[in-house]
């Protein structure tokens, strides 16, 4: 940080958007840098270090997904696509490469600032200590720290906020969690489509972890409610 402040790289090759996130992030606390391409944007993520990195997808030389899934393999910085392609499969890839939050375009200044927030917040909150358990089932293994299922004798990385909220459904396992908990736990905030978020990474979730994600055996929808992990009692050990 400059001093105490959050520092954010913007990666945007509309310098118009770009201005005005430069201005508006500055005035509400925030040290700025900005990138107009992607491999630009690679460069500063070296140089300057951020604690949050905005990303537009169509940019120019490197787009936004293949610089993201470049920086993945680098840094574990959080960050945020910023994209007018707003189609499910477009969200789906954007958080497999890892991201944090994908926000569509054209977006509110307010909105933004309070995903960002939200991101910053739980970077600080979902940080593991050393002694954070490792949740286990019969044939389910969930090491909370390396994002790690091993589930029979596969092994599936979780993205942060996969596995932030695998670990909600876990602590409550056998249990159904509401929808409101888990948007509050997660992101803290809400939005007009913040529950189609949800529904997205669960979705993401049962791709990688059900035999049928079409017909869940694992994670299970109470229509109207929420969501439940069904598994065979667990036991927490130390990692």
């Amino acid at each position: 940080m400059y001093g105490d402040k959050p520092k954010i790289l913007v990666v945007e090759d509309d310098l118009e958007l770009t201005a005005l996130l430069h201005f508006a992030l500055g005035r509400h606390g925030y040290a700025v840098n900005t990138a107009v391409n992607g491999e630009e944007g690679m460069r500063l993520w070296r140089q300057y270090d951020p604690d949050l990195v905005l990303i537009d997808v169509n940019l120019p030389r490197l787009s936004g997904f293949e610089l993201a899934r470049r920086a993945r393999t680098e840094f574990s910085t959080p960050f945020v696509i910023l994209s007018a392609r707003a189609s499910e499969q477009d969200i789906l890839d954007g958080f497999d490469l890892g991201a944090d939050d994908y926000v569509t375009k054209p977006f509110s200044m307010q909105q933004l600032l309070a995903r960002i927030r939200a991101v910053l917040r739980r970077q600080d909150m979902y940080r593991d200590p050393v002694d954070d358990p490792v949740i286990r089932s019969s044939n389910l293994t969930f090491d909370t720290r390396r994002q790690l299922i091993r589930l029979g004798n596969r092994e599936v990385r979780l993205t942060p906020i996969e596995s932030r909220i695998m670990r909600l459904l876990m602590e409550r396992r056998n249990a159904v969690v509401e929808t409101h908990t888990i948007i509050d736990e997660i992101w803290g905030y809400t939005t007009d489509n913040i529950s189609s978020l949800l529904k997205t990474h669960i979705h993401n979730l049962r791709r990688k972890l059900e035999s049928d994600p079409a017909n869940p055996e694992l994670i299970k929808t109470i229509p109207g409610v929420g969501y439940s992990l069904e598994i065979p009692r667990v036991e927490e050990v130390a990692g």
